[in-house]
């Protein structure tokens, strides 16, 4: 991807408060620099059309033949994107939940009934630790149906945190990793000076 693109996409981001700077206590305990909510970028029609086009991009790349293919959104945040895909790309789309629910019908993967030969690309917004993301390789694979990739947006795990998926045969994509986005808003002079300190002092300890 050319610079310009990255720092107008992390440019944007930053404008509309899908990244915020500061000091802020994650799901996991830790504390960190920035946080980051790509739900908003479905608010925006323009920022939201040129995102999923990353998504496309990944697609394209990894599926030359589409047959059998589905989408699959991991609720709640994915399922937007993965919605604007299927449409994009003439796919069926599933939405598969993060943890079971205990009503209803109890269904982990909601939509189509999946056969043995689907393969299913799960799409969600960003990667943590990737723990969020377990439930829904296994639901998918208990109905006979296969998981291979999973697209995200921004991979924002630790480089410590980068472990091999391979053992479960899945594979990570991201449009982004954290430190390009944070890269490109040290590039860009719409980064205020407070949080462009607060970025530099701590994306070494964050890394």
């Amino acid at each position: 991807m050319k610079e310009p693109d990255l720092v107008s996409f992390a440019e944007h981001l930053y404008k509309i408060g899908a990244i915020k700077v500061g000091n802020f206590k994650l799901k996991s305990g830790d504390v960190s620099p920035f946080y980051i909510d790509l739900r908003l970028i479905p608010s925006y029609p323009d920022l939201f059309k040129s995102t999923v086009k990353y998504y496309q991009a990944m697609f394209n790349k990894l599926y030359k033949s589409k047959t059998n293919v589905v989408i699959g959104g991991i609720m709640s945040a994915g399922v937007p994107f993965a919605t604007a895909l299927c449409l994009e790309e003439e796919l069926p789309l599933i939405q598969i939940r993060s943890s079971k629910k205990d009503h209803g019908t109890k269904k982990m993967v909601e939509g189509k009934d999946l056969k043995p030969e689907d393969i299913v690309v799960l799409v969600d917004d960003l990667i943590s630790t990737g723990a969020s993301k377990l439930e829904p390789i296994e639901a998918v694979r208990n109905t006979g149906a296969d998981v291979k990739d999973i697209l995200v947006l921004i991979d924002r795990r630790k480089k410590k945190e980068m472990h091999d998926w391979n053992e479960m045969g899945i594979k990570i994509h991201s449009a982004f990793s954290i430190f390009e986005i944070l890269d490109g808003l040290l590039i860009s002079p719409q980064l205020g000076k407070e949080d462009r300190k607060t970025i530099e002092d701590s994306i070494s300890q964050w890394a």
